[in-house]
């Protein structure tokens, strides 16, 4: 072997030896550990950054996002204020989304945006429910003629991690004051093994013509297991009201 070829065989041989060195000490020192947040199926994930070790759930291509039942209704309980009701539906029979965000954004009445009302919620496996915002003032809300409800970034959660809790409503009765004022009594227990860190009890009056009228809603916090308790819900009068018709829904997450 001619001197010059073994000068460039020791060199590659050196250069390899450096080259370990170099990625060693990268690899040791510098290259960021796998997570849950770097893009990569990796740390015996289950896809990326999902399943595994990772706390989000991997969903399948197909799973269908959260529908929106027509056009959010928009109720004038006060002078000071306005409401509004949504109807959403969870179309999934195997996935609950844990959370979303959601926006009702409200127009006048030549479809220029007033305002945006930010909120979040979650929805189980298959789940039908109301979202309502009570009372909202803002600059411009006499001019809100129509409101549109948008829903971002769920959380979606594999229906046998994310369980419907079992609250169940006892009794609710409606009764009308002398000035008009609605307000709805009940009762609702805790039936589940674990503490429901908030309820949501939403109402909904109707006209005597069947007609959604209002809607307002109280909430109730920390409720034990087994624990039964009394909520109320207010709302200014509304003409034409048939009190026998109002529904309750209770809303809980574990």
């Amino acid at each position: 072997m001619s001197r010059l070829l073994k000068q460039v065989v020791y060199g590659l041989f050196y250069l390899i030896i450096l080259a370990g060195l170099v990625f060693g000490a990268y690899s040791l020192f510098f290259k960021p550990a796998p997570s849950c947040t770097d893009g990569k199926q990796n740390q015996g994930e289950q896809g990326i950054d999902c399943g595994g070790l990772c706390a989000r759930t991997c969903t399948r291509a197909d799973i269908g996002p959260i529908e929106i039942s027509g056009e959010p209704q928009i109720f004038h309980p006060t002078a000071s204020g306005i409401s509004v009701l949504a109807k959403i539906q969870n179309p999934n029979s195997d996935y609950g989304a844990g959370r979303f965000s959601y926006t009702f954004k409200f127009y006048d009445s030549q479809d220029n945006l007033i305002q945006e009302v930010p909120g979040e919620s979650f929805a189980y496996a298959s789940e039908i429910k109301y979202l309502a915002e009570f009372n909202l003032s803002f600059s411009g809300f006499e001019q809100a003629r129509r409101a549109e409800l948008i829903i971002e970034n769920p959380e979606w959660i594999s229906s046998d991690s994310f369980k419907l809790p079992r609250a169940a409503l006892q009794s609710a009765q409606t009764s009308k004051s002398d000035r008009g004022t609605l307000q709805v009594e009940g009762r609702f227990i805790n039936n589940d093994s674990v503490t429901l860190p908030n309820v949501v009890v939403i109402a909904l009056f109707y006209s005597q013509y069947g007609q959604t009228a209002g809607v307002s809603k109280n909430e109730i916090d920390n409720v034990p297991p087994g624990d039964s308790r009394t909520f109320s819900v207010i709302h200014p009068a509304i003409s034409n009201i048939d009190v026998s018709r109002t529904a309750v829904f209770l809303y809980a997450k574990r």
